[in-house]
């Protein structure tokens, strides 16, 4: 610390010594943090003059009290499940499974905890609670529509209750009866939460606790809740008790500063008054001060500019004295950015912040290992085989690579080189123990916690070298993973019957919010504090760096999530965001300035969410209200624009060999076919189209929910309607559909759907929580589509997934006399009238119109490629003999527009195709017959496949910027830079 004036720690070290003339004998003295205890305990530990002695207590308050109630306080996981268990006991109609109950069961133990805290009576607030919501409800912030609605549900409750009503009051209603019921089962198990402890220690205060204290000393509490007021009184009337309060003049002497909202009410108790001595401090004034308020305009750039104000510091950081530099995280989220730009090591630093767990490369792993688990079931996968670019994700994943590299780099390899879509699952597991234990299926929800432990286990017991600071961080990431999903393992009794899909929420929730502990410099040599704003309380620093200050992150935004209502609480004494929060937030900030000789803050003008990022008040305050000297800067954002070269891939000969393969020649034993897919990819991007079907780079496939989930529905929805007209063709090839048919399908199609959800989807899983959205979902879209079928019938039904054989195909001769085979798969065909229809299923945002052929094939973000390929589809049936003669329509069945009272499914050319003579009328906008468009759609086809077959035009980069936001592989080509 400076010379110029002493810490508020220090400061009372030296009044308590003086006071007690050195001896700290079986003196007990409290403080409000653990982290302040322990400074506390240091300081008196190098005074010279303090005698001593054994019998010293220097104490977080908590501590403390848990300490003389017996108890122990057991975790926040071990708490849910017996608290899950009693509601059980008293509920026995419970049908929500622990994973539902988790999130307002998390929330009812805070309430539990404050309720406790502040010594109020349960029974009478939980009674009160349950006859507001039968007899007054609130309708606050509600619309004059939904008031009425809501005043119609309680309106019924005045005749008769709907089971409804009845279950929604018997949940408020049994509040106070779980309340009792917990409490009384933790104390059977001798175990307790911190309220609890409190409330029992402050029911039972008997002179035997402090048999054995002469002295008590209470050293920069700020508020007091009832426990510990009734506690503290009680100290004081029976053993000599002295305070020490960290306070100041300007809010003190202030009633507007909501700063000294707590210490201003303390200094009315009887016993405190004379605890409280006048005049009050003056350091924020007294103590010359430099302050500078530094806008930024990201998180990453605070990081950076903190670290550059303090890089003259870490020249001659040996000469720093302990406790000199205090950086504070309003936003803890600024960790990592911060720590990216200090350039001094994590050991050099004292720390209360971890790294957060979900960062790491060992829980996005196991994020990673869940879904892979959720999404790949077993009957989905054909003869146990497993597809190979997934596989091939997790092979090069660094802590699998690190079991054993050269056997990770040998099978990769030969996984690309013989194994293009799937491998047999039992070929990955003979490798080693690792690939055994990776990919074996899980098929129940409990299983997925000890796969995961297995997986780690073996990790960890195979890797000995943690050589880096990184290396040890993911060690540990790894160590705390495997003991927090063992916690999660030692409660089978609320686990059992979880789904995987349960399971795997839970372990999400459960471990959000978890944090790698660092490597930190011992207590009391540590210069360098990197704290979080409750843990400032009792501390100073010569040197404050905040980083983060926007309004909402300090003071912090309203999110105290309570079952209580804001009247009840207020009406109870209990704390509300308006009080607690807000004055905390306060008092943390002033007193943590108050004695700084240097302050730098940043905050960020960033703008997210339709919302400009603000500064906090409380600068506004020092800025309008203070006579404080204030510099203010903004940090100027110079935008580098990196020197990308365009990537230009010439076609050598193995390029051409490679192309080669579309050709139809007299040597070519077997030809690869060109499909949709294919074209849509050259024309968007020539180089895309070179990563992926020249060197065959799989995708960045991420595995995440909202993508599987997005996959599956449609997956699941093709999947649906082949099995249900399959029924219809059985083993014929085509099958005319009357209206009666459609009737039999109706009434099958429930029976259908749950049959092939069960067999891709529900395998081993819970059904009464998994899909059933999406599963009322299809089930309405396949309604909707039989309607339709039986607005068209009689039709006749030419096949289902038709090519999938590879039948569907036809050779396209170029003007420079090369052939290629070009072919592909289409959802549907059908026949009426002599008119043949090539359907395809859509569950995207694609529409069915284009302004002409030729737009088809011009590179663009708004370019038709749906109408494309269905039109492709079209094309590719009219060159079969058998079709030649007869009208083909393409049809884009696009899932959300079916139920659309004009839908029509036909394609639509909003203007005339380029040389085509003709004058068309409303209905010739559709493509009736797709003849008339075949000249311009095989000239465009012809030259775009001249094109990728000429060895003079290169694979390049597409002119259209935006297409390269969505592209795969933009993180190789870096157009985005």
């Amino acid at each position: 610390m400076s010379t110029k004036i002493s810490s508020f720690l220090a400061e009372t070290a030296s009044k308590v010594l003086q006071h007690l003339e050195g001896d700290l004998s079986d003196c007990l003295i409290l403080l409000p943090s653990n982290l302040g205890a322990e400074v506390f305990k240091n300081l008196i530990a190098n005074e010279k003059h303090a005698s001593s002695h054994a019998s010293l207590q220097v104490s977080h308050m908590d501590a403390w009290v848990v300490q003389q109630s017996g108890l122990q306080v057991a975790s926040h996981l071990e708490l849910l499940t017996i608290l899950y268990t009693c509601w059980k006991q008293i509920k026995h109609d419970v049908d929500e499974s622990f994973e539902q109950f988790y999130g307002w069961g998390s929330m009812l133990l805070q309430d539990f905890d404050v309720i406790d805290k502040y010594l109020v009576n349960a029974d009478r607030l939980f009674e009160n609670l349950y006859e507001q919501k039968k007899f007054k409800p609130t309708f606050a912030q509600l619309t004059p529509e939904e008031k009425k609605a809501i005043q119609s549900f309680w309106n019924t409750f005045q005749t008769k209750l709907s089971p409804h009503q009845k279950d929604f009051l018997a949940f408020w209603k049994l509040l106070a009866e779980l309340y009792t019921t917990f409490t009384a089962a933790l104390l059977e198990q001798q175990k307790a939460y911190t309220g609890l402890c409190y409330k029992l220690v402050g029911g039972h205060l008997t002179p035997k606790m402090v048999a054995q204290v002469k002295q008590i000393i209470v050293i920069g509490f700020n508020d007091l809740n009832p426990a510990t007021d009734k506690i503290f009184e009680w100290l004081h009337a029976h053993v000599p008790t002295s305070f020490y309060w960290d306070l100041d003049a300007s809010y003190m002497q202030d009633d507007r500063q909501e700063a000294g909202y707590y210490l201003r009410s303390n200094q009315h108790k009887g016993y405190l008054q004379a605890s409280f001595q006048q005049p009050y401090p003056t350091y924020m004034d007294d103590i010359p001060k430099k302050i500078t308020i530094c806008e930024c305009h990201t998180g990453i750039s605070q990081g950076q500019q903190i670290a550059a104000v303090l890089q003259p510091v870490w020249q001659n950081f040996d000469a720093l004295q302990p406790q000199q530099i205090g950086i504070i995280l309003a936003d803890t989220t600024l960790l990592v950015p911060l720590l990216q730009a200090l350039a001094i090591p994590y050991s050099s630093t004292y720390s209360t912040i971890g790294y957060p767990l979900t960062n790491t490369m060992g829980y996005q792993l196991m994020t990673q290992l869940l879904a892979w688990q959720l999404v790949m079931h077993p009957s989905s996968r054909t003869a146990q085989n497993l597809p190979t670019s997934a596989v091939i994700q997790f092979l090069v994943h660094p802590l699998i690579q690190s079991f054993d590299r050269e056997v990770a780099k040998q099978t990769v390899a030969m996984l690309e080189k013989g194994y293009n879509n799937s491998v047999p699952q039992q070929l990955l597991t003979e490798v080693n123990i690792l690939y055994r234990t990776l990919f074996q299926s899980i098929t129940s929800g409990i299983e997925l916690l000890h796969y995961l432990v297995a997986v780690i286990d073996l990790l960890l017991e195979h890797r000995k070298e943690w050589e880096s600071d990184n290396d040890r961080l993911e060690q540990q990431a790894l160590m705390l993973l495997q003991n927090k999903i063992k916690e999660l393992e030692q409660h089978p009794e609320v686990l059992k019957g979880l789904s995987r899909d349960e399971i795997k929420r839970l372990f999400h929730t459960f471990t959000q919010g978890v944090q790698v502990p660092f490597a930190s410099s011992l207590l009391h040599t540590a210069s360098v504090f990197i704290i979080d704003i409750s843990e400032t309380i009792s501390l100073d620093f010569q040197q404050v760096y905040i980083l983060g200050m926007n309004e909402g992150s300090w003071p912090t935004k309203n999110s105290m999530g309570s079952l209580i209502p804001y009247h009840l609480r207020k009406g109870y004494g209990l704390p509300t965001q308006n009080t607690l929060q807000a004055s905390l937030d306060a008092y943390y900030f002033y007193r943590l300035l108050q004695r700084a000789e240097q302050l730098y803050i940043t905050y960020t003008n960033a703008t997210g969410s339709g919302q400009k990022s603000e500064m906090s008040r409380y600068i506004w305050q020092l800025l309008y209200e203070s006579q404080l000297p204030i510099e203010q800067t903004t940090l100027s954002t110079t935008i580098v624009n990196a020197s990308v070269h365009p990537i230009i891939i010439p076609k050598d000969e193995a390029i051409m060999a490679v192309l080669a393969n579309y050709l139809v020649t007299t040597e070519a034993i077997t030809t690869r076919i060109f499909t949709p897919a294919a074209l849509n990819t050259y024309i968007d991007c020539s180089l895309r189209f070179y990563f992926k079907y020249i060197l065959k780079l799989s995708s960045a496939s991420t595995l995440s929910d909202q993508a599987t989930d997005a996959i599956q529905f449609g997956t699941m929805l093709h999947k649906v309607l082949e099995q249900l007209y399959q029924k219809l063709i059985g083993n014929h090839s085509q099958v005319i559909v009357q209206h009666t048919d459609i009737i039999i399908l109706k009434s099958q199609m429930k029976k259908v759907l749950t049959d092939t959800l069960n067999t891709y989807i529900y395998e081993g899983c819970s059904k009464a929580v998994w899909w059933i959205i999406e599963q009322a979902i299809i089930e309405k879209v396949v309604d909707k589509i039989l309607d339709l079928d039986a607005a068209y019938a009689p039709f006749e039904l030419l096949g289902i997934e038709v090519g999938n054989n590879g039948s569907l195909v036809t050779p396209f001769r170029l003007k420079n006399g090369k052939t290629m085979l070009l072919g592909g798969i289409i959802d549907r065909v059908d026949a009426r009238k002599g008119i043949i229809r090539a359907m395809d299923y859509k569950t995207g945002n694609d529409n069915t119109s284009a302004a002409f052929i030729d737009s088809l094939f011009e590179s663009s973000t708004v370019r038709n490629k749906a109408f494309l390929q269905v039109f492709f589809y079209a094309w590719l049936l009219k060159r079969q003999p058998k079709y030649q003669a007869q009208a083909v329509i393409p049809i884009l069945m696009n899932i959300k527009d079916i139920f659309q009272p004009d839908f029509d499914p036909r394609l639509k050319l909003r203007k005339a195709t380029k040389g085509l003579k003709k004058e068309l009328s409303d209905d010739d906008f559709y493509v009736n017959d797709i003849v008339a468009h075949v000249p311009a759609f095989e000239s465009c086809l012809e030259e775009v496949l001249t094109t990728l077959l000429n060895p003079a035009v290169p694979f390049v980069q597409t002119d259209q910027v935006s297409i390269c936001g969505t592209c795969p592989y933009n993180r190789i080509c870096q157009r985005l830079c």
